[in-house]
């Protein structure tokens, strides 16, 4: 089983991308991440498909974490 690469740390991935300049009132308010594909992935790799959605919800909470506007 192969591992995923090593993720850039958030403070290297601003520099790398930083933020475009966007005026506040242009700036969304609300975005919404399409879970689509997660027991596929878990049956490419021969687990369960709840091992896949397991592994697409950890991914949204990280997501989540790094986003500028975490609220809560």
């Amino acid at each position: 089983m192969s591992q995923a690469p090593p993720q850039p740390s958030h403070a290297q991935f601003e520099q790398e991308h930083p933020t475009p300049d966007i005026p506040p009132e242009r700036m969304p308010r609300h975005i919404a991440m399409i879970m689509d594909g997660n027991g596929r992935w878990a049956l490419e790799r021969n687990q369960p498909r709840i091992a896949g959605h397991r592994a697409g919800a950890k991914a949204v909470r990280e997501d989540r974490k790094s986003t500028r506007l975490n609220s809560s």
